[in-house]
């Protein structure tokens, strides 16, 4: 698998409160700044957005300090990934945590070296949209989609709805 960052940006949000007990590291970073490195695609959408993004990572960390996303999901081709079953259900946690928290909705990054060219999509998603888009397809390495609430989305849906299929 290529080196993976996985980044969430909750736009116009300067302080996050995150669920506690998700299956994967996170950290913040206010103002906006992308772990992936040396040339990451997405630092400069996420300055001129604004806001804090949540790095989602492997645990335990690295020693050297770096934080992939090796663990945390299953490639599905060289180019497109999904969740694994023991993270998808906190994805889905966080996501909906994030989105009400933002009124400007909330970006969610991939960054994959040697993959797919950088494509933003259009249209924005909702919550329900994006967990249908990832269990058909899976998620397209080297995209930033944006999510917004939808009225399916506001509620806090019970965990059996959001475990792995």
């Amino acid at each position: 698998m290529p080196t993976l960052s996985i980044e969430i940006l909750c736009a116009g949000v300067t302080k996050l409160v995150l669920p506690d007990g998700l299956p994967f590291g996170t950290a913040l970073s206010c103002p906006p700044r992308s772990d992936r490195g040396p040339s990451p695609l997405w630092e400069g959408h996420m300055g001129r957005l604004g806001g804090t993004v949540v790095h989602c990572f492997d645990l335990p960390p690295r020693a050297d300090g770096r934080r992939w996303a090796y663990d945390i999901v299953e490639e599905t081709g060289w180019s497109r990934f999904t969740f694994t079953p023991a993270t998808r259900a906190g994805f889905l946690v966080l996501l909906g945590s994030l989105l009400r928290q933002s009124q400007e909705g909330i970006w969610f990054y991939s960054d994959a070296q040697w993959s797919n060219p950088p494509r933003a999509f259009r249209a924005a998603y909702s919550l329900d949209r994006f967990v249908s888009y990832h269990d058909r397809f899976g998620i397209r390495m080297n995209t930033a989609i944006r999510l917004v609430a939808g009225k399916a989305d506001v509620a806090v849906r019970p965990a059996c709805q959001m475990q792995a299929v």
